[in-house]
């Protein structure tokens, strides 16, 4: 649709979505409004506030969101994307600038949740920085309750160190237990 603001240019290129309207991503329980977001390539909203599942999903997809409360500094940033001109979100700084790098607003955002999208950790990335913690744990959980490693446990031999490989079964691909090798079929 070529008369959709965000087909047309310099809109078109946004990585910053500004919003005047209260609660965004109200009725977007899902992680899909995110997603959409971030697929169009909008890695940042700026909205004077945000309903609590988006916010959180948001952040869980590596997006920042920026409430800016309604009043001058969030009309002067809505001000400045209607005129197509470029702002500045600087996450380390927390503030909102302009192309010539005036602030328009400051902003706060939890420490912890700062850290990780500064240093583009996700909940995997979070989980593997644990990685010899939690390899101590499974070897130490593992010598006193080897029945937890699964079906492969049985085949483990004095003096074999590591995990066991069990290849995984084949499942059927529908419910009625057919095989569908064609992709339109799926």
């Amino acid at each position: 649709k070529a008369d959709f603001v965000l087909n047309r240019p310099p809109y078109r290129d946004a990585k910053i979505l500004v919003c005047t309207g209260p609660n965004f991503g109200c009725g977007s329980s899902r992680e899909h409004a995110a997603w959409a977001l971030l697929d169009f390539g909008i890695t940042c909203v700026i909205a004077p506030s945000y309903s609590d599942i988006f916010f959180n999903n948001t952040f869980k997809n590596g997006m920042l969101p920026v409430a800016v409360p309604a009043g001058e500094s969030l009309a002067a940033i809505a001000a400045e994307a209607r005129a197509g001109r470029p702002i500045e979100v600087d996450l380390e700084a927390q503030l909102v600038r302009d192309a010539a790098g005036a602030p328009l607003a400051r902003f706060d955002v939890d420490p912890f949740r700062k850290h990780c999208l500064v240093n583009g950790l996700d909940d995997i990335a979070l989980t593997m920085q644990k990685e010899s913690a939690i390899t101590r744990f499974e070897e130490t959980r593992s010598a006193h309750a080897p029945w937890l490693d699964g079906s492969g446990y049985l085949a483990r031999r004095p003096g074999r160190a590591g995990p066991v490989r069990v290849d995984a079964a084949p499942v059927p691909k529908t419910n009625r237990g057919e095989e569908l090798t064609e992709p339109l079929e799926w």
